[in-house]
């Protein structure tokens, strides 16, 4: 796994590490989104893909009869467990070769660049996120690169309205930023989101 992942990171140009913006409309963008779709169904947690439109690469995806998580639900031990298991399992799956390298203390920076060029923040502001990042970057260095998410949070996670077992209860949407990415990051997302505190 370590010499598979050594080699993408080799064989992409340092530019092309990072997922296209959300603004991405071209056909290759689509056409991206379209394979993480696909491999998110494939491994049973993400919706069917039912039919995909060649020229435009949009695609239709199976309906779901439930709802996304509310703050009241993810409130819930139940729905924590289920959510964490199921971003655990995304993790367990071995990355594939069209997987790329999503960093997203460098998607951070690239917005804070953007920010500094419109004077959109005060200059101590910029040196303190700066900063922020630099200590995130030395603390999460070293980690293994697994297969990620990138964006889990309630609103991307569905609730079944029936399901046999708990295992089949949520599943995922959104896979456009789905590539190679730290777990750490996946995690901490969902723990920011749900507002979960460690126990004492």
């Amino acid at each position: 796994m370590q010499r598979f992942l050594a080699r993408e990171r080799k064989g992409i140009p340092s530019q092309a590490r990072h997922h296209p913006t959300s603004s991405c409309v071209a056909p290759s963008c689509k056409a991206e989104a379209n394979v993480q779709t696909c491999w998110a169904a494939k491994h049973g947690f993400g919706p069917k893909v039912l039919a995909i439109d060649e020229e435009s690469w949009g695609f239709v995806m199976e309906s779901i009869k439930g709802r996304t998580l509310t703050m009241e639900m993810t409130k819930q031990r139940l729905r924590q467990a289920q959510a964490v298991k199921m971003l655990r399992r995304i993790h367990e799956v071995e990355a594939v070769s069209w997987m790329r390298m999503y960093d997203p203390m460098e998607i951070v920076s690239e917005h804070l660049e953007c920010v500094k060029e419109r004077n959109a923040m005060r200059p101590q502001d910029v040196r303190f996120v700066e900063d922020m990042i630099h200590d995130t970057e030395q603390k999460v260095r070293g980690h293994p690169w697994m297969s990620c998410q990138n964006d889990f949070h309630s609103h991307n996670i569905l609730l079944r309205r029936a399901c046999r077992n708990d295992s089949e209860c949520l599943l995922a949407i959104d896979f456009e930023k789905g590539d190679l990415g730290d777990p750490m990051w996946d995690l901490a997302y969902l723990t920011v989101n749900l507002e979960l505190k460690r126990e004492r």
